[in-house]
């Protein structure tokens, strides 16, 4: 098709033509008959009327991905990068380290998990709006199919009591609330269903932001709960972000190179902090029946322009600079946290936080069990049943009060050395209570 030449002193407006002035400084050329081809300069240019033919840029960029990348013209990635320009012309202190930011964070995320489970056998599963953008760009470094971001904001108010009975409570009240369904539902359209996390042979990292960490501890209650998840073969993760960000290192001269003269400040304010969710590419989902709406789909299509011109600088510049490492990033050398015949406890970031994890996701499968043993009807089991549940009931009850005591203790190498001498005794135990349910279909 043939496009023609349009007066410059001809404007669309209203479905109707008028005569108008045309703005200052505004150009356009039409550089081949070829409608991809056209393109614009000038702080508005032909977007107005791009928009009206159907020639919009962002037409062919629905989902950000590398493979629409791909098949973008190289007019068109021309014409974004122009646009781009002179977006980061209001802000450059902003913009023009944005992308190397996002780079940077995106393969720290990558060398420590590659580093805890080996490249390809992770999905990470980002909780909301704060690191959703950091993680697309990790998407693109160890493929867009392996992070998947969830809308969920204010994940603490799921938070969990370790308290047996207030565990019991806290789960009963989240079964009856019929928009658990919305978030099971979205979880198994995007490959995230129960029978995937368990037979995928997959780790699932679900990372965020932490201040206090209860958002994070509250995603890992509700996942690794029955109502979800579950934790059948213990291979879902809990990271904090910026605790992983102090577990590596970095070539500092790359960071120089960076345009801006407040680097710095840039990652003081832009890395450290979750400033970046202004770009996120999932909505803020407050209420789990808000899930659907705030899905990656509906906020791409709604956003605006200039947020989708920073997401093509994301992409532009990781498949710009594929391959390339300027950043150098290593693990810091991490001592394991105890080392005890047969067990090696190696810390993701920090001791203590390991620890807390691990004491936290024992004391999880415990509750679990507990419910689960409440709800057995005693009365019609034979009597070596009955005898065996009265005796894993109590090594269940025993194992709960001992957990307990150290998860209310202030972590200490004494309580750490003591909880991982034991730990393998409580797998065994678990083991054997599971084995137990089994066999009697409890």
């Amino acid at each position: 098709m043939k496009i023609s030449p349009i007066n410059y002193n001809t404007q669309i407006y209203n479905n109707n033509f008028r005569e108008n002035t045309p703005r200052k400084n505004t150009t356009y050329t039409t550089a081949s008959n070829n409608a991809d081809d056209i393109s614009f300069t000038g702080r508005y240019g032909l977007t107005y009327f791009a928009n009206k033919l159907g020639l919009n840029p962002f037409s062919k960029l629905e989902n950000f991905s590398i493979e629409e990348y791909n098949n973008l013209s190289s007019s068109t990635i021309s014409r974004l990068r122009k646009q781009y320009k002179l977006l980061s012309y209001d802000d450059p202190y902003f913009y023009d380290s944005i992308a190397d930011i996002h780079s940077y964070a995106a393969g720290a995320m990558q060398t420590v998990f590659d580093s805890r489970f080996g490249k390809g056998n992770y999905v990470v599963v980002p909780i909301g709006r704060s690191l959703s953008s950091f993680c697309k760009v990790l998407g693109y470094k160890i493929g867009e199919n392996n992070v998947v971001n969830i809308p969920m904001s204010d994940a603490k108010r799921f938070s969990f009591s370790p308290v047996a009975y207030k565990y019991a409570e806290n789960i009963e009240n989240i079964k009856s609330w019929e928009n658990i369904k919305r978030l099971t539902e979205y979880l198994e359209k995007n490959n995230l269903s129960r029978k995937t996390i368990e037979t995928s042979g997959k780790n699932y990292i679900l990372t965020d932001y932490c201040v206090s960490g209860l958002s994070l501890e509250g995603a890992e209650w509700l996942f690794k709960s029955d109502l979800v998840w579950g934790n059948k073969k213990r291979n879902i993760f809990t990271v904090d972000f910026l605790k992983l960000l102090n577990s590596v290192t970095f070539n500092q001269e790359a960071f120089d190179t960076l345009k801006s003269c407040h680097i710095n400040k840039v990652i003081d304010n832009m890395l450290f902090e979750s400033e970046y969710k202004k770009f996120a590419f999932v909505g803020q989902a407050d209420y789990l029946y808000s899930i659907p709406k705030s899905s990656p789909q509906k906020i791409m299509s709604n956003a605006s322009k200039s947020t989708k011109l920073v997401w093509f600088h994301l992409l532009d510049n990781e498949m710009t600079n594929r391959g390339v490492d300027k950043f150098n990033i290593k693990m810091k050398e991490a001592k394991p946290i105890i080392e005890i015949p047969e067990q090696k406890v190696e810390p993701w970031h920090d001791g203590g936080t390991q620890y807390e994890y691990d004491l936290r996701d024992d004391l999880n499968e415990i509750n679990k069990l507990i419910m689960r043993f409440s709800n057995i009807n005693t009365e019609k089991l034979s009597d070596s049943a009955q005898k065996q549940y009265s005796k894993n009931k109590l090594h269940l009850y025993t194992l709960y009060n001992r957990l307990s005591d150290f998860y209310k203790q202030q972590a200490n190498m004494r309580s750490i050395i003591k909880y991982y001498l034991n730990r393998q005794n409580i797998f065994d135990k678990l083991t054997q209570i599971n084995e137990y349910i089994s066999q009697y279909n409890l």
